[in-house]
């Protein structure tokens, strides 16, 4: 018993040096449930969907064998565009990315954990897009310029600060989506202990969410959980 802990915590632990789980071959094949909405980030104003992405993975390596298929992905990374060819992407979890630093990583791993599965599968457009917005709300206030910053030190509020989301036409967005979004972002500011999501990213386009959290430590180490890429620099 003892043994088995020991090995998980080391694992866990190797979380902060392991840059890969594997590789993908993905391209983007369309939208699922969601809102187009209008958001300002960073001082930059655009028109985007916020919601379930479609996304068709050809072939994998590692971990990335078991997401072979079609999946449901969300957008981690707004100043990119969506790959409508097959690309590779390298499959990270727990570590920083180019558009998330680390501690918008842990963050958005409670955001998972707060909506569960639910967010990937439902078929309401409102609870989806609301995910969506959670996550570019915290990837964009924890975006570490200067330094990380932690979840403590953050105001998340989709009304104010270096992230604004409204509706298409630059109305408001319904009480059911900005309520639903600050639910996310309350419960998952004070949450501990999430599992790291895995993330799919490539320099050149969108970094893409799953579902899946990281493997148990036994399949882990089936993987081979050593892969080692450089550190991916931070845009």
């Amino acid at each position: 018993m003892l043994k088995t802990a020991a090995t998980a915590v080391a694992l866990f632990a190797g979380l902060a040096s392991a840059q890969s789980l594997g590789t993908v071959d993905m391209k983007f094949t369309g939208t699922a449930d969601g809102r187009n909405v209008r958001v300002t980030a960073n001082g930059e104003t655009m028109r985007v969907f916020a919601g379930q992405l479609k996304y068709n993975v050809s072939s994998g390596t590692g971990f990335g064998a078991s997401l072979v298929g079609n999946q449901l992905t969300f957008c981690t990374d707004l100043f990119e565009r969506v790959n409508r060819s097959t690309r590779p992407h390298d499959l990270v979890a727990g570590v920083p990315t180019a558009a998330m630093t680390s501690d918008a990583v842990a963050m958005v791993s409670n955001l998972v954990a707060v909506a569960g599965q639910q967010a990937f599968t439902t078929t309401d457009d409102d609870f989806a897009a609301a995910f969506q917005l959670a996550v570019w709300e915290v990837v964009t206030e924890m975006d570490g310029v200067g330094g990380e910053l932690d979840r403590d030190a953050v105001e998340f509020s989709l009304d104010g600060g270096d992230f604004v989301a409204r509706a298409s036409n630059g109305s408001p967005l319904s009480s059911d989506i900005t309520s639903q979004a600050q639910l996310f972002l309350n419960q998952a500011a004070v949450l501990e202990g999430s599992l790291p999501v895995i993330i799919a990213t490539n320099d050149g386009s969108q970094d893409q969410m799953f579902l899946q959290t990281v493997p148990a430590p036994a399949a882990l180490a089936t993987l081979g959980f050593g892969l080692l890429l450089k550190p991916r620099r931070r845009k």
